[in-house]
Parts: C-alpha cells; structure tokens; sequence
C-alpha cells in the first residue's frame, strides 16, 4: 500500500514510518527541511519537502497514495496562540483537504490524550469522559479545536480514525529525544537530579513500540470518527523513577521540587525570554499541568484494535539499553 505520513522526521512518526516501510508499504514523508529526512531517505522512505501552510506540498505528498498518517504539529512547551492554531488545526484541515483531494480512502490522525483533561476523582478516564476543567495550555486547546473537524470530513467521505497517545517513552529511530525518553537519558547521565511536586503526581506512560503498532491498528482495525486511547501505565514520578531504577541497575536519590518553586522558575524563565526575545523553557500552564493526575484507560483500544501494552520493566529495559547504545556510554 502506498501510504504518506505527515510528522515523519518527529519522534513517533519516524518509528511509525520505518516500521510501515519493514512491513512492505511505500512511504511518503512530508519534511519541511529535506536534510532532518535523510535518515528516512536512506532507508528508502521517499522525502517529500514541504509544511502544513503549503496546500501544494501536501498535494505531491498525497497523490496516488491510499491511506495516510497526520501526526505533524506544534508540540513544543512554548509559542504563540497562533503557532499553535497555525500548526494543529489549521494544518490538519489542510492535509485532511488534499487526502480528499487525492482520493486517500483513510487517514489516522494523531491528537493527544491532553484533550481529555486531567482525572480529578481518581478513575481513570476513556474516551468518552466529559473534559471537567478548562484547556491548560494552547496545545490542549487546539488539539480538541482539530478533533472538531472530523465529524466534518467523514461527511465529505474522508474515514478518519482518531488516536490519542499519553507520555510516549522508547529509543528513538530519529536524531532527537523528545521530553519523556530525555527525562531518562537525564536521569541515566545524573543530569535529571530532582522531582516535580510531591512525586505523587499521576501520569500514564507508553512504549515507543506500542504506539506505533497502534497507530497501525487504527489504520487497519478502527472504527471511524472514533478515537482510541493509546496508552500504557498510571504511575507516580516516584513510581516510575522506581521502576526506572529497577531496569537501568541506577538508583539516585531525587528530591522534590515544591510547587511554587515551580511556578517561580516559571515565572523568570518568563521574564527571561522576554529580555532575550525567545521563547520560555517552562511555562506557568505546563507547571500546573504536570501538578495533576492523567489516569486513562486503553480499554477501548484493546478491544477494538487488539492493542497491546508492553510489560514496564520490559519496555523500560529496552529504552535504558537502546540509550547507552546511542549514547556511548
């Protein structure tokens, strides 16, 4: 089958596209600059140059393929409301525009499990779960703002299926470490030295691996305009740094960062990049979003998609080695 991926030189959508392109698909990957592509054009991954503002790149990407994968957009911690709205739902609209214009019979769409919101009662939260509070940072907002627009492309016959993935951990196949596998390398170099909060802030942790298989489960299994949780176990920061140590054979002593420490760095990080004309590493709505408990449940997924969860202490070990492999150390 000949497939496109939009995000392919991102972390995800790397693993995703090599992992299509071993099953026997041929690939397009749209990649706004050729040269971050070229460990997937060396692979046999064709490289299409292009963006999501550029309606005719996404054209040469979709002509004469059958199904695609839209995982590109603006995932950074930091950037205006318009980068984010630019990226996450105007570039949705655009490459759901050109699949239809192609005639891409199916297209899984990449969103966030941050568009459920936060767990507030303790249970875990599905796919269905009403969002209780309001959006905490523009990526939540507009990955929702993009979701709105299925309903409106199924009806113009384009089958989306929707996938949600929560803090994705795993080796990378690309050039870069995206901020949950970088928390490990950190913590295996001694560079990652204390916790956020109490440590008794709930996330919910997924292997590399098993989202990848999922993304292709949706493709061939998912219902559409449904959406599927992809995600893997509810754990603490101390649960997980336990776990981490288990698996890595290191085992250091993490403090806790309170809260309004937390805040406050925010708030020079802030300041800071107002005097320099950048852009802050740490944002007072990411702060308070990490402060919350992210429990779901991949229920749906499992049954609908036969998805599977990689067992921690397995999927932790192959992430810790895969790292020193990459790292040299």
């Amino acid at each position: 089958m000949r497939i496109f991926v939009t995000g392919a030189t991102g972390y995800i959508g790397s693993a995703l596209a090599l992992s299509l392109l071993e099953e026997g698909h041929e690939v397009r990957a749209l990649a706004r600059n050729p040269d971050r592509g070229s460990f997937l054009a060396a692979r046999g991954i064709r490289v299409v140059p292009g963006d999501l503002g550029d309606p005719a790149s996404l054209d040469r990407l979709c002509e004469g393929t059958e199904a695609g994968f839209h995982l590109a957009g603006w995932v950074k911690a930091s950037g205006s409301p318009a980068d984010y709205e630019e990226a996450n739902v105007a570039g949705a609209r655009r490459v759901f525009e050109a699949a239809l214009r192609a005639g891409v019979r199916r297209v899984v769409f990449t969103s966030s499990a941050g568009v459920l919101g936060p767990a507030l009662d303790g249970e875990p939260l599905a796919e269905d779960s009403p969002r209780r509070i309001g959006f905490l940072n523009d990526y939540e907002r507009t990955k929702a703002e993009a979701e709105t627009q299925v309903p409106i492309f199924l009806g113009r016959g384009l089958e989306i299926v929707t996938v949600n993935p929560t803090r994705v951990f795993g080796c990378p196949v690309g050039p870069d470490l995206p901020p949950y596998t970088a928390m490990i390398d950190r913590y295996l170099r001694g560079k990652f030295l204390l916790i956020p909060g109490n440590g008794r802030s709930v996330g919910n942790y997924v292997f590399l691996e098993d989202v990848v298989a999922g993304h292709r489960a949706a493709l061939n299994r998912g219902v559409p305009g449904r959406r599927y949780l992809l995600g893997g176990y509810d754990l603490s920061y101390r649960e997980f740094f336990e776990a981490l140590a288990r698996a890595s054979g290191v085992n250091r002593r993490l403090p806790r960062i309170p809260a309004p420490v937390l805040y406050a760095a925010a708030g020079l990080a802030g300041a800071a990049a107002r005097l320099s004309g950048g852009r802050p590493v740490l944002t007072p709505s990411w702060v308070k979003r990490f402060l919350y408990d992210w429990r779901v449940s991949s229920a749906r997924a499992q049954a609908e998609l036969g998805y599977r969860i990689t067992p921690l202490d397995a999927a932790l070990d192959r992430t810790v080695r895969g790292l020193r492999e990459r790292g040299g150390y």
